[in-house]
């Protein structure tokens, strides 16, 4: 629901080379470099792989409204790119949660999942254009206690129930509902209406996510965690220097920091745990693989903040920083 259309598709071809770079080579690399150099099976490689894809929009965005650039040239592109990396990160979501299931890995069965995933966002996409308004009517005609929050859940329960039926992931479903949601009149009502539900259910799943892992693996006194740690060091380090080569993927004709970029696309969050919990869930994931993702997500989410703000001092007068002062302050991000 947070995603705006007409923002996204504003930002245009330099968020579109930002996020498809910040979804290649984090999945690629960490593919790569689990299978290879710590002989993870391919199957649990590809779902750590994806969970270093999704850029987490709600700390990015967070940090960018505190040091006021969010509607700076940058900050709008660093969003968008945010937003299509999540778009990426839950169609990646979609293949790995079928392959876990045991369709296996192959050619056929996996372009006709990525293109039912990638078919079902793009309705989703035009239904948020089409359908909102429909969606408005209905519930300005109704006339029950609770209308707007009874009406989401029936749109939600329907996208869901739709992406099961095509073999997608729920998440998907979910994320598509928000999509459809989020040029709805009563966009605000509903989150109002839902937060306390998201309060409640998040930290549920932070708890079970919690729960799950064994974090004596991380011991460093037991040589035989010796090689997890290292291979969680490999995931923290991998997923952070290919986020920031995203400040360095795109074209611009105009000054712009791109450091300040690189970092803003570094947190990972709420779709890296849904990876992990998945991979854990089906038990894909040795316990030492599961506490180096979760190190990952920790550590980019906690990090990112910090040397955002030091690409990004706050003006002294308050007013917003333009892309010419932010280049003038940081040369060498250019």
């Amino acid at each position: 629901m947070e995603c705006d259309l007409d923002e996204l598709i504003a930002v245009g071809g330099q968020a579109v080379s930002v996020a498809l770079t910040g979804v290649v080579l984090p999945f690629t690399l960490g593919v790569a470099g689990l299978h290879l150099l710590f002989g993870v099976p391919l199957l649990a490689a590809i779902f750590a792989g994806a969970a270093m894809t999704a850029t987490s929009i709600g700390i990015t965005a967070s940090v960018l409204g505190e040091l006021k650039v969010l509607r700076s040239r940058e900050g709008q592109m660093v969003i968008g790119a945010a937003v299509l990396d999540d778009i990426l990160g839950i169609v990646i979501l979609a293949v790995v949660a079928a392959l876990a299931g045991g369709e296996g890995i192959a050619a056929g069965p996996l372009v006709k999942l990525v293109g039912a995933a990638s078919v079902f966002v793009a309705v989703a996409l035009a239904l948020s254009r089409t359908a909102a308004p429909a969606f408005d009517s209905m519930v300005d005609r109704l006339r029950a206690p609770g209308e707007v929050v009874v009406a989401a859940f029936l749109v939600l329960s329907a996208v869901c129930f739709a992406a099961q039926a095509f073999g997608l992931e729920a998440a998907l479903g979910a994320f598509a509902g928000g999509l459809i949601l989020s040029a709805s009149r009563h966009r605000q009502a509903i989150e109002r209406a839902i937060q306390p539900l998201v309060a409640l259910f998040a930290s549920v799943f932070f708890v079970l996510i919690g729960s799950s892992l064994n974090f004596s693996v991380l011991n460093p006194f037991n040589p035989a965690n010796h090689a997890g740690l290292v291979m969680a060091a490999f995931l923290l380090i991998t997923a952070m220097v290919t986020k920031l080569v995203t400040g360095w993927s795109y074209l611009s004709a105009e000054p712009s920091n791109r450091l300040a970029v690189g970092l803003a696309m570094m947190p990972r969050g709420e779709v890296g745990l849904i990876f992990l919990g998945l991979g854990s869930q089906s038990g894909v994931f040795s316990p030492s693989l599961e506490a180096a993702i979760l190190l990952m997500v920790i550590g980019t989410t906690f990090l990112a903040p910090i040397l955002l703000r030091l690409a990004l001092p706050q003006p002294s007068d308050g007013a917003p920083p333009t892309a010419m002062a932010l280049a003038s302050e940081h040369p060498e991000a250019v």
